[in-house]
C-alpha cells in the first residue's frame, strides 16, 4: 500500500486527544496509584505527540507504521497506570476511531493487537492490578465526554472530508462534460479515422506512413460566380445541405474525408494490402458517380425551397504512394496526406469539364479488370497538366447518366 501523509486535522485531534487523557489521569490522584505511575502518564501524553508527529516526518516511517507503534506505546502506558475501565475505553476509542478513518481496516486490524499487547504488557510490569476498578467521578465524566466529544468531532470531520469529495466529484463531472463536448465538437473538424485514433492514444503522435491511395479531388463548377448572386443565407443552406451530403457519402463508401477546401474536398481511401487497390478504386468512383445523383436530389429540394440553384462538380482521381500522418511543428499539427497523387488528383480536377471525372492511368490500371459495366472508361487522352507536363488521362462515363439524359432530350424535341 501506498504511504500517506496524515492530513493537518490528525495532528490536531491528536494534540487535543493526548492533553485531554492527561488530563483525565491526572484526576486519578486521589486513588491509591503511586505518583509515579501518575507523573509517567501525564508525561508520556503530554510528549508522545511531539515524538509521533517527528516520525511521521521521518522518511523511514510511514502512518501505517506509527500508527501500530502509537497503539503499543498507549497501551503499555496505560497498563502501567492502570487506566480504569472508562478512560481506557475512551483511549481505545479515539486512538482505534482515528486510524480507522484514516487508512481503513488495514491500517485498524494490526494496531488493536497491538493495543491489547501494549496494555497486557503494562499490567504486567506493574503487577498491582487492584487499582485498576479505582478512578474518580471526575475522571469518568471527563472520559465519556472524551469520547463524545472526540466522536462528534470525528464525524464533522468525516463530513467536510465528504464534501470536499462531493465538490471535486463535481468538477471532474463538469469537467468530463466539457472535455466529452470539446471532443464531439472536435471530431466534426478531423477525419473520423483521426480522432478514434485519437481517443485511444491521446499522447502518441500519428507516425508519417507511407501507404497506397487512390484520392479524389471534387470541386464545384461555377462557384465564385454562385457567391455574387446569391443571398448569403440561401448560400449557407445551399453549400451545407452539399457537404453534408459529401460527408454522408464519404463514410459510406468507406472513404476519408481529409480538408474540405471552401466548395472542394478532398478524399482519399486507403488501401492496406495489394489486392485492396482495386477495391478502393472501385470505392472512389462509386462515390463520385453517388455525388452527381445527390446532387441532382439536392437541385429539387433546393427548388423546392426557393433557391433557384442547379450545382455541378469536376472531378480528379489519382492513385499511386503518398505519405499520410501528422505533419507540423509541436505547436500546430495537421493529419494530411502528401504525395505525387495528391497533386495529381488536383491537376485532373481542374482540366475536367462540368460533370466530368477524370481518372489518371494508374487508376484506369486498377479499375479495368472490374469496372462496372454501367460505366466506362473513354479512349486515353494526352492532356497537359502543370507540373506533370504531358500525362494519360482517361475520362470516365456514367452510362445510365448518359442514357437518362438522352430520353430527356428526346423527349424535349418530340
Amino acid at each position: 500500500m501506498t504511504a500517506r501523509r496524515k492530513p493537518p486535522e490528525a495532528h490536531q485531534f491528536r494534540y487535543v486527544g493526548y492533553l485531554s487523557l492527561a488530563v483525565i489521569v491526572w484526576c486519578l490522584l486521589p486513588t491509591a496509584r503511586s505518583s509515579w505511575q501518575l507523573l509517567l502518564g501525564v508525561s508520556c501524553c503530554i510528549l508522545w505527540p511531539i515524538v509521533a508527529h517527528w516520525l511521521e516526518r521521518s522518511p523511514q516511517t510511514t502512518n501505517r507504521l506509527t500508527n501500530i507503534v502509537e497503539c503499543g506505546v498507549s497501551g503499555l502506558v496505560a497498563g502501567v497506570v492502570s487506566l480504569p475501565l472508562l478512560p481506557l475505553a475512551a483511549l481505545a476509542v479515539a486512538l482505534l476511531a482515528g486510524i480507522t478513518a484514516q487508512g481503513g481496516r488495514p491500517y485498524l486490524w494490526p494496531s488493536v493487537p497491538a493495543l491489547i499487547i501494549g496494555v497486557a504488557t503494562g499490567f504486567w510490569l506493574v503487577g498491582d492490578t487492584a487499582v485498576f476498578s479505582q478512578s474518580t467521578r471526575v475522571a469518568d465524566v471527563l472520559s465519556v465526554a472524551m469520547i463524545l466529544i472526540y466522536t462528534v468531532l470525528l464525524s464533522e470531520l468525516g463530513f467536510r472530508q465528504a464534501m470536499r469529495l462531493h465538490e471535486s466529484k463535481s468538477r471532474h463531472q463538469i469537467r468530463s462534460v466539457h472535455a466529452a463536448r470539446v471532443s464531439a465538437r472536435l471530431a466534426r473538424y478531423i477525419p473520423t479515422e483521426l480522432h478514434q485514433r485519437l481517443e485511444k492514444q491521446p499522447d502518441q503522435r500519428c507516425a508519417l506512413e507511407r501507404c497506397w491511395l487512390t484520392v479524389v479531388f471534387i470541386d464545384v463548377v461555377g462557384f465564385t460566380e454562385l457567391t455574387e448572386h446569391l443571398a448569403a443565407e440561401a448560400l449557407n443552406a445551399v453549400l451545407n445541405d452539399y457537404l453534408a451530403m459529401l460527408e454522408t457519402l464519404v463514410e459510406a463508401h468507406d472513404g476519408t474525408l481529409g480538408k474540405l477546401l471552401g466548395d472542394g474536398v478532398l478524399v482519399f481511401f486507403k488501401a492496406d494490402t495489394a489486392e485492396e487497390k482495386s477495391a478502393v478504386g472501385q470505392s472512389s468512383v462509386a462515390l463520385c458517380l453517388a455525388v452527381q445523383k445527390g446532387l441532382s436530389l439536392l437541385a429539387r429540394r433546393w427548388t423546392a425551397q426557393g433557391y433557384l440553384v442547379s450545382l455541378a462538380t469536376r472531378t480528379g482521381i489519382a492513385s499511386g504512394f503518398c505519405t499520410l500522418g501528422d505533419w507540423g511543428g509541436e505547436g500546430r499539427l495537421d493529419y494530411t496526406v502528401i504525395g505525387s497523387p495528391v497533386n495529381l488528383a488536383s491537376r485532373l480536377q481542374a482540366k475536367a469539364t462540368s460533370d466530368g471525372i477524370l481518372v489518371c492511368s494508374s487508376t484506369a490500371a486498377i479499375l479495368k479488370p472490374e469496372l462496372p459495366t454501367s460505366v466506362k472508361l473513354e479512349r486515353p487522352l494526352l492532356t497537359a497538366l502543370k507540373g506533370f507536363g504531358e500525362v494519360q488521362t482517361f475520362r470516365l462515363i456514367d452510362l445510365q447518366q448518359t442514357s437518362a439524359s438522352g430520353q430527356q432530350t428526346s423527349a424535349s424535341v418530340q
